[in-house]
């Protein structure tokens, strides 16, 4: 079977989503007048601006945080502007089992497929358990990919960003979108060999 795996900030998506969503859904529960969401994001951003807590404390206290599942569609529906159609128009013209895989919050990964208009049967996103939260990133991407696919004969791998190498390594094709001169430099000096997608 083969596998094809699309991150998404900075690869299918041109910007980085989780500042955006955590703005949006300050924004929007202010203008809907939901005042107790508006104050919890409104607090746990003080405290991250203050360098009370640190980034994985921030993301944990957020994505523990309840709201409308509709301030996700919304803010998914508002990324479409920031769809790269490069990365878009190649994974087209690849038949596989597509996953969405990204270290964003799945609370709202999940919307993407039907939002944009992207065939993804599977989606992997970090997520909280227990109060504990699991990153989806560097080699949790391996982790949690194993997890959800027994076999894999062929990986196609779409990213911008070096923390995807334990994904590189295992992938038998490889597009870097917009790489970056460290991210190209890392990649080559694990010998991944790599196609570019620029614009």
């Amino acid at each position: 079977m083969k596998v094809v795996i699309c991150d998404f900030d900075g690869t299918l998506l041109k910007k980085h989503s989780f500042p955006m969503w955590v703005f949006y859904i300050v924004r929007c529960s202010l203008r809907k007048g939901n005042l107790p969401v508006f104050f919890r994001f409104s607090t746990a951003l003080a405290l991250r601006w203050a360098g009370v807590i640190s980034s994985s404390q921030f993301k944990t206290l957020l994505m523990r945080k309840r709201y409308p599942v509709e301030y996700d569609t919304l803010f998914v529906e508002s990324l479409k502007v920031h769809v790269n159609p490069l990365v878009v128009e190649r994974l087209s013209k690849i038949d596989g089992c597509y996953v969405l895989s990204s270290a964003s919050p799945l609370s709202y990964l999940e919307h993407v497929a039907e939002a944009f208009d992207i065939k993804f049967d599977k989606v992997l996103g970090s997520y909280v358990s227990e109060g504990v939260l699991f990153e989806n990133y560097a080699e949790n991407k391996v982790l949690a990919l194993h997890e959800m696919i027994d076999v894999a004969d062929d990986i196609v791998l779409f990213t911008d960003h070096h923390m995807d190498l334990p994904l590189m390594k295992l992938s038998d094709e490889v597009f870097l979108v917009n790489p970056s001169k460290k991210t190209r430099r890392k990649a080559d000096f694990e010998g991944v060999r790599y196609m570019v997608i620029e614009g």
